[in-house]
């Protein structure tokens, strides 16, 4: 069994207990399934710790702490349409978290920048969302830290690969 396979292994073990049988690599379909819950629920939970932010405002928000971005360009990162990232964007405005201003080269595009409060809002929505995933850590064993470390690394390659379609997914027809 080689390193990728053991840590699923371990990792299906960690946080799906009896998902597969001791000494068995789990079934693929199974795993997948269990894991998209598992992650489902992490992401549930971690959004009721967040403090009020919505999960759609956080989403639209945080990319504006690095750099000030069109909503064209938040609405393709979050594959939303234009229309349903400028309902965000209004509300976002509305509540004081980021303001528009002229785009320095195209006059029909506006660039969002995101204000103090906005800062504040995403900061105290991290904070919570942390602390309350380090309170799940603390019951931890070592070895179940080490196998979490070990599935942080891989599930973040997983969702930095490039989006298939419904059809190479093998959702289509």
């Amino acid at each position: 069994m080689d390193r990728s396979t053991r840590v699923i292994w371990l990792v299906t073990l960690t946080i799906i207990p009896g998902a597969i049988d001791e000494g068995t690599v789990p079934q693929r379909p199974r795993l997948a399934h269990e894991l998209r819950v598992a992650c489902m629920r992490i992401a549930r939970r971690a959004r009721q710790e967040s403090g009020g932010l919505a999960p759609h405002l956080f989403a639209a928000l945080a990319p504006l702490e690095v750099e000030p971005r069109t909503a064209t360009w938040l609405a393709a990162r979050e594959q939303v349409s234009n229309a349903s990232m400028s309902r965000t964007v209004k509300d976002l405005e509305s509540l004081g978290f980021l303001r528009r201003s002229e785009h320095p080269t195209d006059g029909r595009q506006r660039v969002l920048t995101m204000t103090p409060a906005g800062r504040a809002a995403i900061a105290e929505s991290r904070r919570r969302r942390t602390s309350w995933m380090n309170r799940q850590l603390e019951d931890c064993t070592a070895e179940e830290l080490e196998v979490l470390t070990a599935a942080t690394a891989i599930l973040t390659r997983m969702t930095e690969r490039p989006a298939a379609t419904t059809a190479a997914a093998g959702g289509g027809r």
